[in-house]
């Protein structure tokens, strides 16, 4: 053999060596991805975790391999290459509280918890109110059953962003799982007040019921939190609504009117709250708790401003009974001709 041709058989396969060594194509790393991927879905973790640790090797910086490799390993309980994976990431993302709370994660599964707990603080500690970064490091530690840490995380965004209507509703419900359901009530209520009033109070009823469910301890809770911050401001028609709300979602009617009374003692506009009130039981068919609520209304006397529309509210319930009634009496109508008459003699 030739030194020419010797030299050209080394230079190759020097070449093939290199090659081998280089990383995939993008379309190759795409399909071995792909392929590992289909692996991780039918629950083959073995063949999985193969091709995720070539994967890993090749393209340390690739998060989509990273974030099914880490779980991968943590649900094949194989702690040491976790360990590893974890570590790994944390030295080149030193900043990242993310990949501190999953290294966190991985001291806690085997036993750890003081180092857990030293990450945990750490990733806490790295919070600056990002939004994406919040959510991320959030859904680590709720995903992981860290309720607590993930609490915290979203107590600290809503400190350092003024701006507690962001995370509210997740908040909310860590709080309520918590069994912190007080704490879970005035977050809900209290973050919506900055919204315009119609959506806000659309927001809380929808969250509050959801906390709620059909639970009577729980609203229970919900009405203590609500008259607690009722209490310190009585004249705050947002609280004061939700108030009426949430006895008259419970059908509880006769608390809710008691309620509205009580209230009606301290406020400066008396009659506005009985007429909301009357306004919903009217369209609930509470027809005895709607009446009684205007007729408290017109005992107020002519000088109060809500007098007028209590009386037109009062017609209106008498006229829904007759017409939501199929066998009224003709003296029914005969009383309710002789209200009009009065109605109109006294407001010509």
């Amino acid at each position: 053999m030739s030194k020419l041709v010797y030299r050209n058989i080394c230079f190759i396969g020097c070449l093939l060596s290199v090659l081998l060594l280089q990383p995939l194509s993008a379309s190759a790393q795409k399909e071995a991805y792909n392929k590992a991927r289909a692996y991780l879905d039918v629950k083959d973790y073995e063949k999985a975790a193969a091709l995720y640790k070539d994967l890993y090797k090749q393209y340390p910086e690739d998060k989509d391999i990273y974030n099914d490799y880490l779980p991968l390993l943590m649900a094949t309980k194989d702690y040491k290459h976790a360990e590893g994976l974890a570590l790994d990431a944390v030295k080149r993302q030193a900043q990242n509280p993310v990949v501190l709370a999953e290294l966190g994660n991985v001291y806690r599964a085997t036993g750890k918890q003081k180092k857990a707990d030293e990450q945990y603080d750490a990733a806490l500690a790295l919070v600056n109110g990002d939004d994406i970064q919040v959510q991320q490091l959030a859904n680590v530690f709720s995903n992981s059953g860290n309720d607590a840490y993930a609490i915290k995380v979203y107590e600290k965004a809503i400190a350092i962003t003024q701006s507690p209507f962001l995370y509210s509703a997740p908040l909310a419900r860590l709080y309520n799982k918590s069994g912190q359901i007080e704490k879970a009530i005035i977050i809900t209520i209290t973050a919506n007040q900055g919204m315009p009033q119609m959506r806000g109070e659309e927001t809380v009823e929808a969250t509050l019921l959801e906390l709620i469910g059909k639970d009577p301890e729980k609203a229970r809770q919900a009405q203590k939190a609500i008259i607690k911050l009722v209490n310190t401001t009585p004249d705050n028609f947002y609280y004061t609504n939700l108030l009426i709300w949430v006895f008259t979602v419970q059908d509880n009617w006769d608390q809710a009117l008691l309620q509205v009374q009580a209230l009606e003692r301290r406020s400066s506009d008396k009659g506005r709250l009985l007429t909301d009130l009357a306004h919903d039981a009217l369209e609930k068919e509470q027809y005895q708790i709607a009446e009684q609520a205007l007729n408290t209304i017109i005992g107020y006397g002519k000088s109060n401003v809500h007098y007028m529309q209590a009386k037109a509210s009062l017609l209106q319930l008498k006229m829904q009974q007759i017409e939501r009634n199929p066998s009224f009496r003709k003296e029914d109508v005969d009383a309710l001709r002789q209200s009009y008459a009065a109605f109109f003699s006294e407001f010509p």
